[in-house]
């Protein structure tokens, strides 16, 4: 984190970020790896989406796994539910980058997705409408089977 980051988010959120990336990533990330049924690096905007004054929030599910990461494990798998579609995502993605910025739709999921030169893309917005989690699902599945 640069100085700015560090200004933005306080104490109180660094260490619920810390927490989340130390307790509950390790496992996502495994379930991520075996949803595609291959690694590739995953590059997290964390300053992005995490925001200040939401620290004890970070670990609710509803933050950031049903936002952004149980969304892309259930596309994952239903990808690669046959050999066409693992072959077809082991060729064609390369990284994964999850951001949030001033563009992040907070319902119009498919407008913060893209996928350039083998790396996906997700920007949404963290703990907006978190029961949408089917929608948001639905969504990237039906992007990535279009673009692989």
């Amino acid at each position: 984190m640069g100085d700015d980051d560090k200004a933005r988010l306080g104490l109180a959120e660094r260490r619920a970020l810390k927490r989340y990336q130390d307790e509950i990533l390790p496992e996502i990330e495994t379930r991520i790896f075996d949803a595609a049924t291959f690694e590739f690096p995953i590059e997290i905007d964390w300053e992005s989406i995490a925001r200040p004054a939401e620290a004890d929030r970070y670990a609710e599910p509803d933050y950031w796994t049903n936002v952004f990461f149980e969304p892309l494990i259930e596309s994952l798998q239903s990808i690669t539910a046959d050999e066409m579609g693992t072959e077809a995502l082991t060729e064609n993605l390369k990284k994964l980058v999850i951001h949030c910025d001033d563009q992040a739709p907070a319902s119009n999921y498919l407008e913060g997705l893209s996928l350039e030169e083998g790396t996906l893309a997700i920007n949404w917005r963290p703990y907006t409408n978190a029961h949408a989690r089917n929608e948001r699902t639905q969504v990237l599945t039906k992007f990535l089977e279009s673009r692989l």
